[in-house]
């Protein structure tokens, strides 16, 4: 058996993590599966930390890492498994507002234990848990699907969007080191980029089609201020650019014109709102994408391709 913790980056997370470390603890059960669960917190200002110590009554031992200051998402896990990266091989991720489901961390583990070494992470679908309480459910199928690295996976990843998913997913630490660790300046397509390097590198991701996991979609998540700033499409458009060599003309006609209807639907929801600010940068993205890959045709967001040191 390969050695395995679980990690949950937390900042002011002090209205769900409660929630969050019971499912954790259900779902390790007396199961002798997870080694530790470790709490990377990113400078919390709030009563995070209080929470987690009152909760976790688990035979399992946590541990809370702390931070000097507010790293974000990325650089908050990356500076976890660098303090973590010789003492085990496996992580499984969950954030502070998602919950895991009871059989969560069994089917990772006996997946990640059945996997060799070219497998990179396991990923699963989700339910996602919406602000009125309502559940929109995720994919409940049989078999897995064992998805490798080569040129088709890397441009039907650009084209149909990512299916990986970082909360409740596990990776392989030595994975993540030799790639980089995740892109610090992507808060919102760090998923794909992080995928994108390992299917280049032509490692495999195991993807299980039943939902293990609820994500919780609330108004102040980082999904929901980048949808309002342009911050997906921005992201996006640049990891298209930079894979554009993996594109056909039509796939990249076809993702400039997606972004553009993307957008014009926004402009119109800002023109009904009276939401001039949105409308107006709305605009500003539609320029910004014409030149992009128009005529730059060069990304203005840097690669990784160190190792995490």
């Amino acid at each position: 058996m390969k050695s395995k913790i679980i990690l949950v980056p937390t900042y002011n997370a002090s209205a769900t993590i409660r929630e969050t470390l019971n499912s954790i603890q259900a779902s390790i059960g007396k199961q002798s599966l997870i080694e530790k669960v470790y709490i990377a917190d990113d400078f919390s200002t709030d009563d995070t930390l209080d929470i987690c110590l009152a909760t976790w009554t688990h035979q399992t031992e946590m541990t809370i890492l702390t931070a000097t200051k507010n790293r974000g998402e990325r650089e908050n896990i990356n500076a976890a498994v660098k303090l973590l990266k010789d003492r085990y091989e496996w992580l499984l991720i969950l954030h502070a507002d998602d919950i895991a489901k009871e059989n969560w961390v069994s089917t990772m583990c006996e997946a990640i234990d059945q996997g060799d070494e070219n497998l990179a992470s396991v990923c699963s679908s989700y339910d996602v848990l919406w602000e009125d309480g309502s559940i929109e459910p995720g994919e409940d199928k049989e078999k897995n699907i064992l998805v490798k690295g080569d040129d088709e996976t890397i441009r039907n990843t650009l084209r149909k969007g990512t299916w990986w998913h970082i909360s409740g997913c596990a990776i392989s630490i030595k994975a993540l080191e030799d790639s980089g660790g995740f892109h610090s300046q992507m808060p919102q397509y760090g998923d794909m980029e992080w995928l994108l390097r390992i299917l280049q590198k032509k490692l495999v991701v195991q993807y299980i089609p039943r939902s293990l996991t609820l994500y919780r979609q609330a108004s102040t998540s980082v999904s929901s201020k980048s949808f309002r700033k342009h911050r997906d499409i921005y992201e996006h458009a640049n990891l298209v650019i930079g894979y554009r060599n993996f594109l056909s003309k039509t796939d990249l006609r076809e993702l400039f014109f997606r972004f553009y209807i993307q957008l014009s639907k926004r402009i119109g929801s800002s023109i009904l709102k009276g939401d001039l600010s949105r409308l107006i940068s709305s605009i500003k993205m539609m320029l910004y994408l014409a030149k992009l890959f128009l005529i730059t045709q060069k990304p203005n967001i840097p690669y990784i391709n160190q190792q995490l040191s």
